[in-house]
C-alpha cells in the first residue's frame, strides 16, 4: 500500500514544523527521514501515525484519506526511540499486548495470541527470552522486543523513531544489518527517522532529506551522495568543503586562480567538493598550506588553508608548453577583479595516501577533480541610513519634550 503525504503543514502556535511537505512512500519500500534536529522529521512521523493532526494538507493510505481514521484504525506499527516497553510484563506479554487489547470482535483467542507472539520472537531472533523482563535485556534485545510488538497486529505501515539512537555504536551497526535483512524478508512498508547519515545511506531504499520543515531532496543513497540537489544536501551528506568562486568567460576562478572551463553562466558561485575529489599535483591550480593532518583509516585527511588571491604562474594566453621563466609578470586576466568572489577563510579538507602526506606547515598544490557548483547565496541586505540635510543637527536621544511646556 502506497502512503501519500500531500502538501502537509503542521503548526505549533506560530511555528511551522512542516511547511508544504509532499512525499509518496511506495508499497514495500524502506524510507529514511534524515535531517538535523528541528527539521520536522519526527513531526512528520507522528502525523503519519495519527499522533498529530496536520494544520493543512492530507495523508492518504492508498486511496483512503487518513483524516477520517483514528490511530487504531490506521493500523500503524510504531517503534519508539526508547522502546516504551512495559517493565512489569514479560517479553512474551509485551509482544502480545497489542493483540490482547484489540476489540472483542477482532481479538484472537488467547492461545493464538501466545502462538503469534512466539513466532514473532523467533522472527526477531530472541525466542529464548520470552520469560524475561525488560530490565533483564540488553539495549539491542529491547529494541527487537519493541519491533516484534509493533508487528504483532500485522500493521499496514511500520514507523520507527530513531530506532538505534539509544544504542552504542557497535550494537547499532549490527542491528542495521539485521534490520535490512529483516525488511527484505518481510516486505513491510517502513519509514524510519534518523539524524545519522551513515544509517540512512546503509539501510534505506530512498532517503528523504529534510530541512526547516521542508523536503530538500528525495533520492536513492547513490544519487543523494553523488548528485546532491542543493548546497544544504551537499554539506549535510558526507564530508565536503566549499569555496567562494567566480565564473568568468566560461572559466572557474578560485582564490584568483583559474581551475578550468565550466558549463555555467558568468557570476559568483559556490564550489563544493568531497575530500577524495582533490588531488595533489606539482602543477596543481590551487596553492595552500597544510595546517592540520589526521589519520582516516588508510588515508590522511589534510586541512589546507588556501593562499589568497595567488596569481597564476603564466598568462592565460601563453601556450601550454611555454617555460615558466617565459611567463613574465602576471597577466591581467589572472589577477582578481572587482566583483570576484573573495578567497576562502576556512581551510578545506583533502584526502591523500598516508605515505604521500606532506607534513603540517608544508606548501602544496592540488587540483579539484570533480567540482560541483551552486548559485552563490544572496548577500544580506544592508540597513538603509538616511543622512540629515546639510546644516541640520541631529536631536540627542531621550524623551520627547512635553508639547504644552514647549508651547509656553
Amino acid at each position: 500500500m502506497d502512503v501519500r503525504i500531500d502538501h502537509v503543514r503542521k503548526e505549533f502556535g506560530r511555528f511551522a514544523a512542516l511547511d508544504d511537505t509532499s512525499l509518496t512512500i511506495h508499497d514495500g519500500e524502506l524510507v529514511a527521514l534524515l535531517g538535523p534536529s528541528g527539521s520536522g522529521k519526527t513531526t512528520l512521523l507522528r502525523v503519519l501515525a495519527g499522533l498529530e493532526r496536520p494544520s493543512a494538507g492530507r495523508i492518504l493510505f492508498g486511496d483512503q484519506d487518513a483524516a477520517s481514521l483514528s490511530v487504531q484504525e490506521r493500523n500503524i506499527g510504531f517503534v519508539f526511540q526508547h522502546y516504551a516497553l512495559f517493565k512489569h510484563m514479560t517479553v512474551l506479554d509485551n509482544v502480545a499486548f497489542g493483540l490482547s487489547v484489540c476489540p472483542a470482535r477482532r481479538r484472537p483467542p488467547r492461545a493464538e495470541i501466545a502462538a503469534r507472539a512466539r513466532r514473532l520472537l523467533a522472527l526477531v531472533q530472541i525466542d529464548g527470552l520470552d520469560r524475561r523482563y525488560p530490565d533483564q535485556l540488553s539495549g539491542g534485545q529491547r529494541q527487537r522486543v519493541a519491533l516484534a510488538r509493533a508487528l504483532a497486529t500485522d500493521p499496514r505501515v511500520l514507523l520507527l523513531d530513531e530506532p538505534f539512537g539509544a544504542l552504542d555504536a557497535r550494537v547499532r551497526k549490527d542491528l542495521r544489518h539485521w534490520l535490512r535483512g529483516f525488511h527484505d524478508r518481510t516486505g513491510h512498508t517502513t519509514v524510519f527517522v534518523t539524524h545519522d547519515q551513515d544509517e540512512a545511506l546503509e539501510l534505506a531504499d530512498r532517503v528523504v532529506v529534510m530541512n526547516a520543515g521542508r523536503v530538500e531532496q528525495v533520492a536513492d543513497p547513490d544519487t543523494l551522495y553523488d548528485r546532491p540537489a542543493s548546497p544544504f544536501v551537499f554539506a549535510f551528506i558526507g564530508d565536503s568543503s566549499s569555496l567562494p568562486a567566480t565564473v568568468r568567460a566560461g572559466r572557474l576562478w578560485v582564490a584568483g586562480r583559474a581551475l578550468g572551463p565550466v558549463p555555467a553562466a558568468d557570476g559568483p558561485v559556490r564550489l563544493f567538493f568531497r575530500p577524495h575529489h582533490a588531488r595533489l599535483a606539482d602543477t596543481g591550480a590551487l596553492v595552500g598550506r597544510v595546517v592540520a593532518s589526521r589519520r582516516q583509516g588508510d588515508r590522511r585527511r589534510l586541512d589546507v588553508a588556501l593562499r589568497p588571491d595567488a596569481p597564476s604562474d603564466a598568462p592565460s594566453d601563453a601556450p601550454p608548453d611555454a617555460p615558466s621563466d617565459a611567463a613574465g609578470p602576471p597577466h591581467s586576466a589572472d589577477l582578481p577583479r572587482p566583483g570576484d568572489a573573495p578567497a576562502a577563510s576556512t581551510p578545506v579538507e583533502i584526502d591523500v595516501a598516508t605515505d604521500a602526506a606532506p607534513p603540517v606547515g608544508a606548501s602544496i598544490r592540488f587540483d579539484i577533480t570533480r567540482p560541483s557548483l551552486f548559485p552563490a547565496p544572496a548577500a544580506p541586505r544592508r540597513p538603509i541610513v538616511v543622512a540629515p540635510r546639510p546644516g541640520t543637527a541631529l536631536a540627542p536621544p531621550g524623551p520627547k519634550p512635553d508639547r504644552a511646556h514647549a508651547a509656553g
